[in-house]
């Protein structure tokens, strides 16, 4: 499970704003930057709607008409970053680090 990936978080507040992202160098690192923005927009009483995620890069050269290469990343399990960050995850604890 240690290769290296090209991760990004997408952060969207009141769409239909564009997102924003954030690259990041971890699952770990995806964890702690998600819970970060999250506390930032508990605080901002303008934002009624937000939401994160994950993505990961692939090579759009092998890809379909319009792909950027950027597809949601899911663990090994198929679990998305918000069902690692529940704990749900083989693979992952709740704090992204990689489970023995």
């Amino acid at each position: 499970m240690n290769e290296t990936k090209t991760l990004r978080v997408y952060h969207i507040i009141n769409p239909p704003d564009d997102p924003t992202y954030r690259r990041v160098g971890s699952i770990e690192g995806a964890v702690r930057m998600i819970k970060e923005l999250a506390q930032k927009d508990l605080g901002d009483t303008s934002i009624t709607w937000n939401a994160f995620g994950l993505e990961e890069y692939h090579n759009a050269s092998q890809s379909w008409h319009g792909f950027d290469g950027w597809e949601e990343w899911y663990d090994e399990g198929g679990f998305d970053i918000q069902q690692v960050m529940d704990g749900e995850s083989d693979y992952y604890d709740e704090n992204g680090k990689e489970k023995q």
